[in-house]
């Protein structure tokens, strides 16, 4: 502790150099404080296919589409909790009837409290016919999970892929899941796959269809229900249709008169090209006043494939587009928009982009994003400390409720064999100078600074370089003091 005393002195008598350091101590980076892996593992399992967080930040629950739990390619899903500074598997959910080939964990998606999951069995061979999808919800008591329905559509068909979307009212009373191949749109056609969306209310124990909901100009191919989001305040709800027209599209829809949904605008990006795949990913704002759209294979000036996600915001009874959110340096075949979430205030964006080349080539990665008025800034670009080529980091992004800490997947790294798939919990709001991201700045963070004095040998991979000049130096102790504590 002398020694921090007596740097600390220095440090006093530098203020007028240190006082610009100084002010910059809090702004945010990346933090990476936890990677989980799912138990028991397996191989080419896609562990991180699908992630959701409750608002706390305490609970995660993460889809493994082609798990084996109950049979090749059956699917699971994994719920994890945060014990002090340390993330402990909870539980690994499955239906009661799982079964080979269902794809469960396909998509997932948690309650603010986190006590109420949905999760997508998009395969799931039902009454209807092969590959007709359900959902299961499930609760927790105390540390209990139990299966609370399984949910499939009143006039479910062979082939309808009813999961391959779900989204979750906060308070778990509503739910709306995607059925991207059903053939509404183009009647007698059995290949039309225009796509719908059902929504299911809970009456006392009992889970009940509510609505179908299915776009004013649906057609064919337009695989209405590739993504699906509630607003927190279970008003407005929104429908992805990633192929519909050139670009693809998205849909609102407003609830009127109770239990009546009723679709009050298409969107579409002001500069959508053909594949787009605009409508990919989506969520909304907790007031449903903000809307987050991934494109992720949006073309960009010299960067085919970067991908991009849209922000539009309502004004009064209409939606108008307000940002277009692109990587900072967009890099070709990125896919930025693969995976996204939308703070409940609207303010901040989380877009990953699963085959970013990141710090290994085609390794993943995700971007923050953030609103100050009308203007939208990346803040901070997240890697793996770990990155392997494919890992697809980024495929499915979530955060807490104050976007302070989010979990990431990266479905086809390779901890647990081929594509066994993991994911990282990130401290989104890390203080300037806590190097070893336990929360505070320290002596350890101190001893790991003086330890890498000097130039870093590589600037990507350098946590003591807190003012990014690529060397280790006065400028960084001053900083690390200036946030001691």
């Amino acid at each position: 502790m002398k020694l921090v005393k007596k740097l600390t002195k220095w440090a006093v008598t530098n203020l007028v150099a240190a006082g610009p350091l100084l002010l910059a101590a809090g702004a945010s980076g990346q933090c990476e404080v936890a990677k989980v892996l799912s138990t028991p593992g397996a191989t080419m399992g896609y562990f991180g296919w699908a992630a959701d967080m409750s608002a706390d930040g305490n609970t995660a629950l993460v889809g493994a589409i082609w798990d084996e739990a109950a049979g090749a390619f059956s699917g699971a899903a994994y719920v994890f909790v945060r014990e002090g500074s340390t993330w402990k598997q909870q539980t690994m959910l499955l239906g009661a009837d799982a079964a080979g080939g269902d794809q469960f964990g396909d998509s997932v998606s948690l309650s603010a409290d986190g006590n109420i999951a949905v999760v997508g069995a998009t395969t799931d061979d039902n009454q209807a016919g092969d590959h007709a999808g359900s959902a299961y919800v499930f609760s927790r008591r105390g540390s209990v999970w139990s299966q609370e329905a399984k949910l499939t559509a009143s006039d479910a068909a062979e082939e309808d892929h009813f999961g391959q979307s779900v989204g979750i009212s906060a308070e778990g009373d509503l739910v709306v899941v995607g059925a991207v191949w059903a053939d509404d749109g183009c009647k007698g056609d059995p290949d039309c796959n225009s796509g719908s969306a059902y929504v299911f209310v809970r009456r006392g124990e009992t889970w009940v269809e509510q609505a179908k909901l299915i776009p004013s100009d649906g057609a064919s191919i337009d695989h209405f229900g590739s993504c699906s989001a509630v607003s927190g305040d279970s008003k407005t709800i929104v429908i992805g249709a990633l192929s519909s027209g050139l670009s693809g599209a998205a849909y609102l829809f407003v609830k009127k008169n109770g239990a009546t949904w009723t679709e009050t605008q298409k969107l579409t990006p002001s500069d959508g090209g053909i594949g787009d795949r605009f409508g990919n990913a989506c969520d909304l704002s907790a007031d449903g006043s903000s809307v987050l759209v991934g494109a992720a294979e949006a073309d960009l000036p010299g960067a085919c494939l970067a991908g991009a996600a849209y922000i539009f915001v309502r004004q009064g009874l209409v939606w108008i587009e307000q940002a277009k959110l692109i990587a900072s340096e967009p890099v070709g075949l990125a896919r930025l928009g693969s995976g996204l979430t939308l703070s409940p205030d609207g303010q901040t964006a989380l877009v990953g982009a699963r085959k970013d080349d990141g710090e290994v080539p085609d390794s993943g990665s995700a971007y923050l994003f953030v609103r100050r008025g009308s203007i939208w800034r990346q803040q901070v670009r997240i890697t793996a400390s770990d990155p392997e080529q494919h890992d697809a980091f980024g495929n499915a992004v979530a955060m807490s409720a104050d976007a302070s800490t989010a979990i990431i997947g990266a479905p086809r790294g390779d901890d647990q064999g081929l594509d066994s798939g993991s994911a990282y919990v990130f401290n989104l709001t890390p203080v300037l100078g806590d190097v070893n991201c336990d929360g505070s700045v320290g002596v350890a963070d101190l001893l790991i600074l003086l330890g890498r004095w000097g130039p870093c040998g590589d600037c990507k991979d350098c946590p003591a370089d807190l003012d990014d000049d690529c060397d280790v130096g006065v400028k960084d102790l001053l900083i690390l003091l200036g946030n001691w504590g």
